[in-house]
């Protein structure tokens, strides 16, 4: 059953995205710092502060490696993805049933009727089987929650 390891290494893929989102969000973060801030009436404009704030943010960007960080977390996820389309290769020259019905139902979001008329089975026996396919990846995410 291929499709067990797809859905792990999705898990993984999604993992990898999740970390490169969290390391642009510091990084902006720290680059909206330096962004002019709205002022009231009566406040006293420092330009200054500003060419200051700029230099705080190099500075925090190199302090924390942000860049170095960034750039493999981005090589880890082009990584992860290339597993994911060797795993979906893989997946899709699978003769199991189990793993056609996979790719019929989700990776083609065929409906039942249509994989039930493809493979020459019944709509009752696809049913049971992607019934099982979701209780073994609901198993998998389970083990895996932490990850997400």
């Amino acid at each position: 059953m291929v499709y067990i390891h797809y859905e792990h290494l999705k898990v993984l893929y999604i993992r990898a995205s999740i970390q490169v989102d969290k390391i642009l969000r510091e990084k902006e973060e720290l680059f909206q710092r330096t962004q002019p801030q709205g002022i009231t009436a009566g406040e006293k404009v420092q330009s200054s502060v500003k060419a200051d704030a700029f230099d705080r943010y190099l500075i925090a960007v190199d302090e924390q490696m942000i860049d170095a960080r960034l750039a493999e977390a981005k090589k880890i996820l082009e990584e992860r993805k290339n597993l994911l389309t060797v795993k979906e290769f893989d997946l899709r020259m699978s003769k199991e049933l189990d793993d056609m019905v996979y790719v019929m139902r989700y990776l083609e979001h065929m409906k039942i009727r249509e994989i039930a008329e493809s493979l020459h089975y019944s709509e009752a026996h696809i049913y049971r089987i992607t019934s099982e396919i979701r209780r073994k990846i609901k198993v998998l995410k389970n083990d895996n929650r932490d990850v997400l």
